[in-house]
C-alpha cells in the first residue's frame, strides 16, 4: 500500500512538473494570426526590422500587397520592396494595367515609363530613390533631384543623407560610374562598394589579370588575383574585403579611418563567409590553414572544427557567433562554446539574441528557441512550414512567420 502510494505521489508530481513546463512554454512562444487566408498567400516574408509582408492572388493574374496588416489595392505585379534602415519606411513599385507606381507606407503615385529600374533609401533613411526608364532614357529621381541618362544600367548608390550619387552607365561593352563633376575610366570590371563618410566613392576595378581598390580617383591597396567579397556600414566609417594574392595566399583586408592604410591580415589558404560590425571598424570571417578552419575577427582566431559556418554579429554588434562540429556540433557566441547533443547538426540559419544566451531557428514545421545554458526548449504551434527567425529588437522577441493552409501566423519567442 506504501508503495502504490510512493508511486501515485511520484506520478503527480511528474504531471504538476509536465504542466508546468508546458506553461512556461506557452508564456514563451506565443502566435497571432495576421492573415485568415481569404486569398491565396503566394509568398510571405520578414524585413530584419520586423516588419512582415504577404503577396496574395485575388484573382488569376492579380496581386495584393499586406504589410504589417495593411492591405493594398490589387494589382498585377510588385517589383523591389525595400525597408528603411530604421525600420520607419517601407517603399515598392506596383504595376496597374499598363502604368507603374511608387506605392510607400504613406502614399501612391503614377509612374508615366515604359519599364521601372531601382528603388530603395538612403542608409539614414530619409530619402527615397528609385530609377525608371522611358523610352532609351533612363531618370534617377532622388529625393527631389532628377538626373537623366542615355546609357544607365539602373544601378545607384547614394552617400549617407543622398547628397552625392554614383549612377552606373554603359561605354560600348564596359561599365563605369557617373558622379558629380567626374566619371570613372571603362574599366573591364568594375564593382561599386559604397560611399565613405567623407562623400568619396569606394570601388573595386579590375586591371588586366588583377584587381584593386579605389576611394575616388586613387587606388589605395595592393593588387590581388581577385577580390571576392566586400562589404561597407551604413555611415561609411568602415569597408571590408577578402581579397586572393596568389594560389594559396588569401587574406581579409579593412578600411578604416583609424588606418593610415588598409589593415590586411595575415596570409590564409582560403577565405569567405565576411561580416562587418554594424558600427565600429571591426570584421570577421571564416577562414582555413593548414586544413584547419577558424574564424578570424580582424587579427584574433577563434578555434572551429571539422566544419564551421560563417560568422555573423547580433543585431547591435555585441557579440559575434557562428556554429561548427567537431567530435560534437556547438554554437560559439562571443568565443564562448555551447556543445549540442547529438541529435543536432550544424545550424546554418539561426539567430541570437544579444547576451541572453538563447538561439532560435526554424524547423519544418515551427519556431524553436533553445537556451543554451540549460538546454531547454521552447517552441509554438506546428505549421505547414516557417520562415527563418529573426531577433526582433522592435519587440524584444523572436518572431517568424508560419503557413497553416492559407492562413499566417506570427510566430513569437520571448525569453
Amino acid at each position: 500500500m506504501r508503495r502504490k502510494n510512493i508511486l501515485f505521489i511520484t506520478l503527480f508530481a511528474v504531471l504538476l512538473l509536465l504542466v508546468a513546463t508546458e506553461n512556461a512554454k506557452s508564456d514563451v512562444c506565443t502566435d497571432s494570426l495576421i492573415y485568415d487566408g481569404f486569398e491565396n498567400v503566394i509568398k510571405i516574408g520578414m524585413d530584419t526590422t520586423g516588419h512582415y509582408w504577404i503577396v496574395t492572388s485575388p484573382t488569376k493574374d492579380y496581386y495584393r500587397l499586406l504589410i504589417d496588416g495593411k492591405s493594398s489595392d490589387r494589382y498585377e505585379a510588385f517589383k523591389s520592396l525595400k525597408f528603411s534602415a530604421d525600420g520607419n519606411r517601407w517603399a515598392c513599385f506596383a504595376k496597374s494595367n499598363v502604368a507603374w507606381n511608387v506605392m510607400t507606407n504613406d502614399t501612391i503615385f503614377e509612374l508615366y515609363c515604359d519599364e521601372v529600374l531601382t528603388l530603395g533609401f538612403s542608409p539614414n533613411s530619409k530619402v527615397l530613390y528609385y530609377v525608371y526608364k522611358v523610352g532609351s532614357q533612363v531618370y534617377y529621381q532622388i529625393g527631389d533631384k532628377k538626373i537623366s541618362g542615355n546609357s544607365g544600367t539602373g544601378e545607384i548608390f547614394v552617400s549617407w543623407g543622398a547628397e552625392r550619387y554614383a549612377i552606373c552607365e554603359m561605354r560600348g561593352d564596359k561599365k563605369i560610374f557617373r558622379l558629380q563633376g567626374w566619371e570613372t575610366p571603362p574599366y573591364d570590371e568594375i564593382k561599386p562598394v559604397g560611399f565613405w563618410n567623407d562623400g568619396s566613392f569606394i570601388y573595386i576595378v579590375k586591371l588586366g589579370n588583377f584587381w584593386e581598390i579605389y576611394k575616388d580617383k586613387e587606388s589605395i591597396s595592393e593588387s590581388y588575383i581577385n577580390i571576392s567579397e566586400y562589404a561597407i556600414n551604413l555611415t561609411g566609417t568602415a569597408a571590408a574585403f577578402l581579397g586572393r594574392r596568389t594560389q594559396f595566399n588569401a587574406v581579409g583586408i579593412l578600411l578604416s579611418d583609424d588606418y593610415y592604410e588598409p589593415l590586411v591580415s595575415k596570409p590564409y589558404e582560403s577565405v569567405s563567409g565576411l561580416t562587418l560590425h554594424p558600427h565600429i571598424d571591426l570584421m570577421a570571417f571564416k577562414a582555413m590553414y593548414n586544413n584547419t578552419q577558424f574564424i578570424v575577427m580582424s587579427n584574433t582566431e577563434y578555434g572551429g572544427g571539422e566544419d564551421i559556418g560563417s560568422p555573423h554579429w547580433t543585431h547591435d554588434g555585441s557579440q559575434l557567433y557562428y556554429s561548427g562540429c567537431a567530435t560534437d556540433c556547438f554554437i560559439n557566441i562571443e568565443g564562448r562554446r555551447y556543445n549540442l547533443n547529438q541529435m543536432f547538426d550544424r545550424m546554418e540559419n539561426f539567430v541570437v539574441k544579444p547576451q541572453s544566451n538563447t538561439i532560435a531557428y526554424s524547423t519544418s514545421s515551427a519556431l524553436v528557441v533553445r537556451d543554451l545554458t540549460s538546454g531547454n526548449l521552447y517552441s509554438g504551434i506546428m505549421v505547414d512550414s516557417a520562415t527563418n527567425p529573426i531577433f526582433s529588437w522592435r519587440h524584444n522577441a523572436y518572431l517568424a512567420l508560419g503557413i497553416i493552409n492559407r492562413r499566417v501566423f506570427l510566430m513569437k519567442c520571448q525569453l
